[in-house]
């Protein structure tokens, strides 16, 4: 997001980290519980954007994390094997569908937990705050033109030479090109002599990707349509048609 868009709204846990540094969820619900308390401390109602629905759910429904404890032998076991190969081994683990299996990053730390007998799906304690999700509701041909116009609007506004920039100084293990919109470039070496061709097929990629994401933001935000977490505190989904139209 640029700045003319925040419009002068504070946004938190925007453009926190380099490209090379990792974040986990349990680090992202540490970090949000901590800056939404301010907020309500302030008097002020915090709006929770986007995103990774297992991230978002984290926060509004309490989920009881705790901090990874890496066996790096084994993670480095697991980032030596290709995609493909990463992809086949999670299968034997049932993976949910909510799972990225195109994120390298997502499929290993998976595994790391399934390995290490640990619970995906965390236990759960009375949530924090109350929540009213708002559900943007587009149909699928009008989802699709806002997908594939954005992706066009990042690449007139540089995301090659940004990639290039990134690539040339993190490298491209680093963990921020498990993101769609980057790691669709990592098979192409020389980034700053790409043809024609390759960008039309790197954009329909992005497209397509983003297009999948947005599948799975749907699917998993679909369960909180009309679910109570606790007899006293809710958690309920507004749809609302025609949104930001």
């Amino acid at each position: 997001i640029t700045k003319d868009e925040m419009q002068g709204v504070p946004h938190h846990l925007v453009d926190f980290l380099t490209p090379d540094q990792a974040v986990s969820v349990f680090d992202f619900q540490k970090r949000a519980f901590e800056i939404i308390d301010d907020i309500i401390a302030r008097g002020k109602t915090p709006l929770l954007v986007g995103g990774t629905g297992f991230y978002i759910s984290a926060v509004i429904e309490n989920y009881q994390l705790r901090p990874g404890v890496v066996d790096q032998k084994l993670r480095d076991e697991l980032n030596a094997l290709t995609l493909e190969a990463l992809q086949e081994r999670v299968k034997e683990f049932n993976p949910p569908l909510t799972l990225d299996i195109k994120n390298k990053v997502r499929i290993v730390r998976f595994i790391e937990n399934k390995l290490a007998d640990a619970s995906y799906e965390p236990t759960l304690e009375v949530p924090k705050y109350d929540v009213l999700i708002i559900e943007p509701e587009f149909d699928r041909e009008m989802l699709n033109k806002r997908i594939n116009a954005r992706v066009k609007l990042m690449f007139e506004n540089g995301l090659v030479g940004e990639v290039a920039g990134l690539v040339d100084k993190y490298g491209k293990d680093a963990p921020a090109f498990n993101a769609i919109g980057y790691r669709e470039f990592l098979p192409y070496n020389n980034l700053s002599d790409l043809k024609n061709d390759d960008l039309s097929a790197i954009r329909e990629e992005i497209a397509i990707n983003s297009r999948h994401y947005a599948k799975r933001q749907i699917t998993w935000f679909r369960r909180y349509l009309n679910k109570y977490i606790h007899k006293d505190l809710s958690t309920t989904l507004l749809k609302v048609h025609d949104f930001l139209t």
